[in-house]
């Protein structure tokens, strides 16, 4: 979510030296693996080479069982998945497939599994790069090209100069598998790798134009509800960051009505109605950022004590910590630092809902601490600062907190 100052201010400022709280906040919360939550589970060879089947593992529609189909699929579209079991034909609604476990194919692409699962992205990028141009069966072709953005996406969590060749196979794989039932994940993972890359301006319009594609009037076919809902969250966070409140406002009000409708529609006690449910809490949150971002400091704390009253008497974890760290954020751009860094110190040791949240707490922890210039500031600011690095180098504060720790 938002982070104390603008990104650019904390890039230059020093740990050191208290500083106006007066910048515009930012946001530096996502969905953490956003990308994933939601969507389908990226396809994953068994590490044979030998010509065994693919394993497609299909949900029923009404039952929700799982069901495990061997055969060789020919197509992998966003639609339909097409597979051949013994010279017949069978098809299964794309939405309904829950994982792909790949059979034959390449030495490179098993081999970039195992580097990939053991988090070597340095060496797993380098295998899928080399399976999505030799791989002999083109669905592995993709499938591998996604996972080499994934693996560089990943590099790019330990040295930021990766994000940019995440984002070039991204943009080949879209470019080139537009139609594939992995497009959808592979545009909110886009969105994502730029967002960790620093650039929010442009993970706001990429996953905004995802959002309005799979949730609008006639949604596109293929493109899954959940996925799309929380791309619109992502979308109002990221233009909120960069200081598009306009947009961020709009969003937020366009995805509390959709989630609401959304959640409505879906059975009680399912995965989907619970996603949906989450989503709407978020998004009634967002005027509250929306007005620290535009530094309405007083206005968001009327908002946020509201929210608190309210979560508090309904026990909903996702509306206490997000509230409470749009208080702390209001507090803290109005000055009063004692009191931001009591409800950063919550939202950071307490919330289990959402690690960008946790993340960006801390950070905001660590700038109290700074700001307050206590006798060991310094140290537990670091301290924090590292621990945004080693525990959610995945989440947008961590660009921040690299960027501090080298001062």
């Amino acid at each position: 979510m938002f982070a104390p100052h603008s990104m650019q201010a904390l890039r230059t400022s020093s740990l050191r030296a208290p500083r106006s709280r007066a910048g515009r906040a930012t946001i530096a919360f996502g969905l953490t693996a956003l990308a994933l939550l939601g969507g389908r589970a990226t396809a994953r060879p068994n590490g044979s080479t030998d010509g065994r089947p693919d394993q497609i593992y299909v949900r029923h529609a009404r039952t929700g069982e799982i069901k495990i189909v061997s055969g060789t699929i020919t197509t992998d579209g966003i639609d339909k998945i097409v597979v051949d079991r013994s010279g017949k034909e069978a098809k299964f609604d794309s939405a309904l497939v829950q994982e792909v476990v790949w059979g034959k194919s390449s030495t490179e692409f098993a081999e970039g599994i195992t580097y990939f699962d053991r988090k070597d992205w340095e060496n797993a990028s380098a295998k899928f790069l080399l399976a999505a141009g030799e791989d002999e069966r083109e669905v592995v072709q993709a499938a591998a090209r996604l996972y080499a953005a994934r693996a560089l996406m990943g590099w790019g969590t330990q040295d930021a100069a990766h994000y940019s060749e995440a984002a070039s196979q991204f943009d080949r794989y879209i470019a080139s598998y537009s139609s594939l039932r992995e497009a959808p994940l592979a545009r909110s993972l886009q969105a994502r790798n730029a967002w960790l890359g620093g650039d929010a301006t442009k993970a706001g319009q990429q996953y905004r134009a995802l959002f309005e594609e799979g949730t609008g009037a006639v949604p596109t076919p293929g493109y899954q509800l959940g996925l799309c809902m929380k791309a619109g969250l992502q979308a109002a966070r990221a233009l909120a960051e960069s200081g598009d409140t306009l947009a961020a406002r709009e969003i937020y009000g366009t995805l509390n009505g959709r989630a609401r409708s959304a959640a409505a529609a879906a059975e009680e006690g399912t995965v989907e109605r619970m996603l949906f449910t989450h989503l709407e809490t978020e998004a009634a949150l967002g005027p509250g950022f929306v007005d620290v971002v535009s530094e309405q400091f007083d206005q968001a704390i009327t908002f946020f004590n509201g929210q608190l009253t309210t979560a508090r008497s309904t026990h909903d974890a996702t509306a206490l910590y997000g509230a409470t760290y749009g208080m702390a954020l209001a507090l803290y751009g109005k000055g009063e630092v004692r009191k931001a860094q009591l409800q950063f110190a919550t939202v950071s040791a307490l919330d289990y809902t959402d690690d960008d949240r946790s993340a960006a707490a801390k950070l905001g922890l660590a700038r109290c601490y700074t700001d307050l210039g206590d006798a060991e500031s310094v140290p537990a600011a670091r301290g924090l600062l590292t621990e945004i690095v080693e525990r959610y180098g995945d989440t947008p504060s961590a660009l921040t907190a690299r960027e501090l720790l080298k001062q």
